[in-house]
């Protein structure tokens, strides 16, 4: 399971050959060894998460050019600190990130922590 799991999350330096080791020595169950895998998958989220502008043209359905694409990407996200100076205990009932989905990483780049919510930001029209 753990060489399958190496060869679809592959990261290239590091292997889990190295870990292989300590994962038979551990002598985990197999309900034991799911957990552990399932956990360190969510090291990959941030790189399946995160997309650039070209991605997304990509995968748009109709023909839109790059410069207003970027206006709208932009208009749906926020920038590291915009949220400072508003109180976190309104995030529940009223969370910012219904009405801005996307975190601008970059110049030309995006991460969607969550993915149904530009589904429904796109479909507000």
């Amino acid at each position: 399971m753990v060489k399958r799991y190496d060869v679809i999350f592959s990261q290239g330096e590091a292997s889990f050959e190295d870990i292989l080791p300590n994962v038979r020595e551990a002598a985990p169950t197999l309900k034991e060894l799911r957990f552990f895998l399932m956990q360190h998958s969510d090291l990959f989220l941030s790189d399946i998460f995160t997309f650039t502008i070209a991605e997304f043209a990509e995968i748009y359905p109709t023909d839109v050019e790059i410069s207003i694409l970027k206006r709208i990407l932009d208009h749906w996200s926020y920038h590291f600190g915009d949220l400072a100076n508003h109180n976190p205990e309104y995030f529940f009932m009223a969370n910012p990130i219904w009405v801005k989905p996307l975190i601008k990483l970059g110049e030309n780049s995006y991460f969607l922590p969550i993915i149904g919510l530009l589904v429904q930001v796109s479909g507000r029209g």
